[in-house]
This record gives C-alpha cells, structure tokens and sequence, in this order.
C-alpha cells in the first residue's frame, strides 16, 4: 500500500520546463518561483525605462500624415539603410524648397520642376527607352521616342514632332504658317529670298523686255504687272504719251527709285530720286510711279495722279535677273 501512494505522489508533482527566450531584467524568473506583484513593478519600470531611452521626435504620424523632423530649417531625409556604402534616400531639400532623391547617396536628382513661382510636379513616363526626349504637355512629363537618322524635331500645333526630309538634299524652312521643306536645287542655281521665301534661280544677266500702257486720267493706286518669268532684282522704265513731248526715263528696285523727265516740253530734263516713272502732259498734270514690289513673276507699281493728265502713256520697261 505504502508504495501505491509513493506511484501517485510522482505522478502528480507538477514540471516546469525553461523558457526559449528570456528577458535581461530584474527580477529573473526561475521554475518554479511565484512573482509578486512587486517584481512586476519593477519589470514594468525597466521596460519603460528602455522604450523610453529611444527617442522618436523625429517622427511621429497623426491620422494619415507622417511627418519627418522636428518642425525647423534643415533638411528632412528618408534613407535607404541597405549594404552599400552610399545610402538612396528622399530628401525635402529645405534651402531651395523642394523635394530631391539619390539613388546612390551621391547624385541628386531634383523632384519638383519650378517655373518663376510656380512648381509644378515632375511625373517621369515608366520605362523610357535610350535616348528617349522628355517632354511636359502641362499636366505630366511624358517621353518622345527618340528619331532615326535625317529627322528633325518640330513643333507641330503645340506637340513636338520628328519630321523627315522628302528627298535627300532638300533644306526645311518656315514659312508664315509651318515647317515647309525646299526641294534641292540644281547644280547651276543660286539660293535667293523672294518677298521672305526662300527660292532656287539660275545666276546670269538674264532680261526681260516688255510694255505697258497706262491711261493718264486713270486714279491713283496699285497696279502688278506679269509676264517677267522671274523674279526681277531691279527694272528701268522708258515711258511718254504718243504725240507729246514729255518723256520719262527712271529705273527702281523695292528699296531705291530714280527717274528722268521732261516737263511738257517747255522746261529742261529734271531728275527725281523718288520716282522710278514720271510722265507729264502739262504743268502739274502727271502719273508717277515707284516700284512697291519685285515678284515671282513680274512687279508692282504704286500710280500717284497729279493735276489733270490726258491721253495714254505708254512705258516699256527692261526687267533683270
């Protein structure tokens, strides 16, 4: 009987094993051992005293915001701790008023793009390819796809654009409205400008000759005269009126006029250096002319009527290349 009651005193006796991780305060705990309520103050204490000994015033977060610093001047990071020795991180850059970011805890790339006084956003388009152009279309960064070889980049609308050439050789120009490409000339001309666009000619001495009449009671006005084939550089005019003795001989280009004439017979040749036509029938009574245009195909005159004039003049005029 004695060692029944010995079997069931062992089989009863309560086993405490030891703890997998245990706590470098005190007081330690051991199998087998009460805590009072006084050993758990003063475990409390050393917790609080080690949380306490952290100091995070640099961050702290209400609600959804995280704000990082202390509320002054300086400047606010957020670093990468990783293996390297220089570490990434994303930086409000307190000097300039802006955000930055490394990627190497070297190189700063700025974040913001800022216009005057005015900052707007800087997206980056995901991924773009080598040699790709960043562009902003006021709402985002995006990215043009870099041209092949020959291609230009152009301002179409208010996009850019690559634009190619229509056949080797060919010159871009822009004319009042767009981009306008000049096909290449031969070997034997010469690049000109005529009335702002550019333009191939042949070089040489080429003339025109030709006429015109004009009715002496005719109003003041302009009037274009055709039929040159060119673009002239300047042109001498020989003018009278039938049956009279007044005569004009004068020559004018846009910038420069000068003419000749007789006065209705009755007074010496007078010259004039701001008229290249100056036909008279009698004291007063004239229509002058200066050269207000050279065409692609001819010229332009401006007629100023003076007195009474009569009858018809008639000019015959010598246009040169």
């Amino acid at each position: 009987m004695k060692r029944l009651i010995l079997l069931i005193l062992l089989l009863t006796t309560p086993v405490f094993a030891a703890p997998s991780n245990t706590m470098s305060i005190t007081p330690a705990a051991s199998d087998g051992t009460t805590i009072t309520a006084a050993d758990e103050n003063s475990r409390n204490n050393e917790v609080s005293s080690k949380f306490n000994a952290h100091d995070h015033t640099d961050i702290s977060q209400t609600a959804n915001t995280l704000d990082v610093g202390q509320g002054g001047a300086g400047n606010k990071d957020i670093r990468a701790n990783n293996a390297d020795a220089n570490k990434p991180f994303l930086r409000y850059d307190d000097t300039n008023d802006r955000w930055v970011a490394s990627r190497n805890g070297v190189e700063i790339t700025s974040l913001v793009v800022v216009t005057g006084t005015d900052a707007r956003s800087f997206i980056l388009p995901e991924s773009p390819a080598n040699n790709d152009i960043l562009r902003y279309n006021s709402t985002v960064w995006t990215s043009i796809s870099q041209g092949t070889a020959g291609q230009v980049l152009t301002l179409t609308g208010a996009d850019l654009a690559w634009r190619g050439m229509a056949t080797q050789g060919d010159m871009d120009y822009r004319d009042a409205v767009s981009r306008v490409a000049l096909p290449i000339g031969s070997s034997t001309e010469v690049l000109t400008v005529a009335s702002g666009i550019p333009a191939w000619e042949t070089p040489g001495s080429t003339v025109t000759i030709g006429n015109f009449t004009r009715d002496m009671t005719a109003a003041s006005g302009g009037v274009s005269y055709t039929g040159v084939g060119f673009t002239p550089k300047f042109v001498i005019f020989l003018g009278a009126v039938a049956g009279d003795v007044s005569g004009s001989w004068g020559w004018g280009d846009t910038s420069n006029q000068g003419a000749m004439f007789r006065n209705d017979g009755t007074a010496d040749e007078t010259i004039s250096t701001t008229t290249a036509i100056n036909i008279q029938t009698g004291v007063g009574a004239s229509q002058t002319a200066v050269v207000s245009s050279l065409d692609s195909d001819g010229f332009s005159l401006t007629w100023v009527k003076g007195g009474g004039p009569t009858g018809t003049g008639t000019v015959t005029y010598m246009a040169f290349k």
